[in-house]
Formats: C-alpha cells, structure tokens, sequence
C-alpha cells in the first residue's frame, strides 16, 4: 500500500476568518477547462479581489461547481457588481455572491449536504468524540466498552460489504481501500503490517488514531473498544471467519501509535 512522505492538513469546512476585512462567497457554475479557470481568475483579480480559498466539484452535466472565499477590502467595485461581469462570460453559467453577514468572518452557504465518497456524513471534534466515549465508560462501565465495541463490529461489516460492491474487490484489495478512507475521513492513517489470509492473521498500526487522541499520553490502558470492532468486522468478512482483535499498543498509554494483532477467533 502506497502512503506518502508528508501530509499536511485539510480543512474540509468552507470558512475564511480575516478580522477587519470585507469578505464575501462566490458560487460559480462554469465550463470545467482551463479556459474558464484562468478567465475567472483573471477578471477577478483585475479587480483588485483576493481570493483567499476555493473549493469546487464536477456535476453530472460536466459543469464545474466552485466556490471562492473572497475579500472585497480592496477591490474597485461591490461584490453584487462582480456577478454580472461574471455571467458576461461565455464560459460562465451562473454566478452568485454572498456577503459576510459577520464582521471578517464569512462561512459557506450553498453547500449541504455534506458528502464524503458520495455518502452523506457529519463532523465532529476529536474531542467532543472523547468526551462522548469517556462519558459513556462513567455512566455504563464495562458495559460501555461492550458496546463500543459491538457498535464498531457491525460498522465494519457494513463497510466491508459497501467496498466489495461499489469495487468489486475483495480479499487483501478491499482492506486496503476500507483503510485508506479511514484517513480520507480523519479517522487516523493505518498501515497494514502484515497480511496472510491462509492463517486469518494481520497486523494493522494506526497513527493519530480519533478514538484514542483524547487521552494521548495520559491513559493507563488502551483506549480502543470502537475502531478494535471495526477492525474485526472487516477482518471477519475478509477472512470469511471469526476473528479476534488485540490492541497491543495504544498512543493513550504513551506509544507512537496504536497496534491491532488479528488472529483466528479462540473457540
């Protein structure tokens, strides 16, 4: 499995924050070529307009979508006014701005829902995630970890089965895939250590894994009870039998990152 050098980090949440300033959004729907591109672009930095981010995807009709972040402080015109001269553009085929309603803060709108491999999904802090797990293990104890657990187990199963059908892979493939969304979906980047389907064994490590970052370097035990189910429900369905899963590492207790051993279930 290919990983990279260098990650750098993704904020997937349209937001630009620049005290003092006159922001605004644009939303474009232009031919998706290099032409129209380089046209927007040029027409609007003609105007003295910084575009501070963007974001865009393609729709069905091969337009593409795109939305600027944009601020207006000193530019020579309105933001109302950018619109027209936009749509003046034969490659243009809409074009909409919106001005921050909160002082240097403007945060998209036309946007939702969100999506993340075409399913629609939710965000939530790495923290608020601890704080729900930590509470649960207050309010329930063991039962909490049981739970947890269960909870992940069929998750996994779902997955496993959503990759063989929207792939059509299988085996050691599918694995790779379900793992490399997990960092698509800021769950933690996973590496696959060893693989032998033969003896239903495998070593998977995570790094910066979400359920356990809470309590990085502070816990006395692991801390995974929902990612060790998940991870048994794509191994029970990639093996074709019950698995076990260890977590023998866990960054929770001090470690460089989490260490999950799967091996044939103990009858």
């Amino acid at each position: 499995m290919l990983m990279a050098k260098q990650r750098y980090p993704k904020d997937i949440l349209g937001v630009a924050y620049s005290p003092g300033r006159k922001l605004a959004e644009l939303f474009l729907k232009i031919e998706n070529t290099p032409k129209a591109i380089v046209g927007v672009l040029n027409e609007v930095s003609s105007h003295h307009i910084k575009v501070l981010s963007s974001f865009q995807s393609e729709t069905q009709d091969g337009e593409m979508c795109w939305t600027l972040f944009t601020d207006f402080t000193d530019a020579d015109l309105p933001h109302t006014k950018i619109t027209k001269i936009l749509k003046g553009l034969d490659f243009v085929h809409e074009a909409t701005a919106l001005k921050s309603e909160f002082k240097g803060l403007v945060m998209d709108e036309f946007h939702f829902p969100l999506l993340s491999l075409g399913e629609r999904c939710i965000t939530l802090r790495v923290e608020t995630m601890g704080v729900m797990f930590e509470r649960l293990r207050e309010l329930f104890g063991e039962r909490a970890h049981n739970a947890l657990y269960e909870m992940g187990l069929r998750a996994g199963e779902i997955k496993i089965l959503k990759v063989r059908r929207k792939y059509g892979v299988g085996g050691l493939m599918a694995l790779e895939i379900a793992m490399k969304e997990r960092m698509l979906k800021g769950w933690g980047i996973a590496k696959i250590k060893k693989f032998d389907k033969k003896r239903a064994r495998c070593v998977i490590e995570v790094q910066e894994l979400f359920e356990c970052l809470h309590w990085a370097k502070i816990g006395r035990r692991t801390k995974s009870d929902f990612f060790r189910g998940y991870l048994c429900g794509l191994l029970t369905q990639v093996f074709n039998r019950n698995v076990m899963v260890v977590e023998r590492k866990c960054i929770a207790k001090g470690d460089l990152y989490c260490r999950f051993e799967i091996g044939p279930a103990v009858v």
